[in-house]
């Protein structure tokens, strides 16, 4: 009998230790990121006077918006550059990713060093991380700037110039978020069992060999 009553009194105490550890997540979560959420496509469906005169209240109109949404140039364009953004930047930072986490897995003495170089920008802020690359691509104080005027061309304001907005961005966007696709390939890759290459090895396999039949698929949930 007094193993009966200790049994409830045991889950009940569990289940208020386990409400204490989700209770700060909860909380962050629905202040940040639920109620936003929701307060988002509540304003959607009115015509809210974000930058109207205060005290104007906001008028309820429906789907409305939603419809002038796909009438609108400006949307549809939008959405060709991120996807042209989208097919540039991800195959680039994976490859890429890939690519330094097969270097740091061969390196010896410094690859903890270098880990921790490639994975630091991935800690900055997009803030940050913005003003640094303002920084490198400013015309007149930029280092591309004066890379261009030592070599007696004339600087380029590539963000402002079509044709090399983009690629400007996806450089970027690469420097950022490069580190955490490296740290997921360098895991992946020590989940594969060194006997595989080593009875590659002895099968005279070259190094693309192994690449395509071991480490590829061996890393196919990692990329997937």
């Amino acid at each position: 009998m007094h193993r009966a009553r200790g049994k409830p009194i045991t889950e009940r105490r569990n289940a208020y230790q386990a409400a204490a550890v989700l209770a700060p997540f909860l909380v962050f979560y629905g202040t940040f990121l639920l109620y936003p959420f929701v307060k988002g496509l509540w304003m959607s469906l009115h015509d809210w006077p974000l930058l109207g005169k205060p005290g104007a209240e906001p008028i309820l109109v429906g789907l409305r918006n939603y419809s002038d949404l796909f009438t609108d140039t400006v949307f549809w364009t939008s959405l060709l550059h991120t996807a042209e953004f989208t097919l540039m930047a991800v195959p680039l930072v994976t490859a890429t990713g890939l690519a330094l986490a097969l270097g740091l897995t061969r390196a010896r003495g410094s690859s903890a060093t270098m880990r921790a170089i490639f994975f630091s920008s991935g800690v900055f802020s997009v803030t940050v991380v913005t003003l640094i690359w303002l920084t490198v691509y400013n015309p007149g104080r930029g280092l591309l700037g004066y890379a261009f005027s030592a070599l007696g061309m004339t600087p380029i304001d590539v963000l402002a110039d079509r044709r090399f907005a983009m690629p400007a961005l996806v450089l970027t966007t690469l420097w950022w978020s490069v580190g955490l696709p490296m740290a997921l390939f360098l895991a992946g890759l020590r989940q594969i069992p060194p006997a595989l290459y080593e009875a590659a090895e002895l099968d005279h396999a070259s190094h693309w060999a192994m690449f395509r039949r071991i480490t590829w698929p061996g890393l196919s949930r990692t990329t997937c």
